[in-house]
This record gives C-alpha cells, sequence and structure tokens, in this order.
C-alpha cells in the first residue's frame, strides 16, 4: 500500500520543473522522483544530518537529483514528507 501511494503521488508531479523535498530521510522517495520525472529538478531536504548523508551517499544518485541542509531559492512545488505522511 505504502508504495501505491507514492506512484500515485509521484504521478500527480509536474513533468518538469523544481519540487522541494522536506523531511526527505534517506531520501528514497525523493530519488524515485528524480528518476520517473527525468525533466523535474528535485532538491531534497533533511534536518537530520546523518540521514541526509546516507541520501546524498546513494550509490547512483541522478544528475536531476540534489540534496542539501540549506535549500534557498523558489520551487515550482513543496512537498514535506513529515507533514504530507504517506
Amino acid at each position: 500500500k505504502h508504495f501505491e501511494e507514492w506512484k500515485q503521488r509521484i504521478a500527480a508531479l509536474p513533468d518538469s520543473g523544481t519540487l522541494l523535498v522536506r523531511n526527505c530521510g534517506q531520501g528514497e522517495f525523493a530519488l524515485l522522483a528524480a528518476l520517473v520525472k527525468k525533466d523535474l529538478q528535485v532538491t531534497a531536504t533533511d534536518p537530520n544530518s546523518d540521514l541526509l548523508d546516507i541520501a546524498e551517499h546513494c550509490a547512483a544518485v541522478p544528475a536531476n537529483l540534489h540534496f542539501t541542509d540549506e535549500p534557498g531559492g523558489e520551487y515550482d512545488e513543496v512537498m514535506d514528507l513529515q507533514k504530507d505522511r504517506m
């Protein structure tokens, strides 16, 4: 069921533009979103530096996925995985 919700949420994202994923944890959702939506620039952040470190060091991070502890700027879409629990 969990992955079906992710599938629906990712399908609803725009095909291009910018997405900020707050509270990304180990980055699983952000990674899947970036892989499926290749023209969408995905920026992911988490207040837990250990989780963000794990996400940043994934064996294969696509070019449209960026991890940061200080997400500045404006985004077309903002998703908070802690607030919007899936």
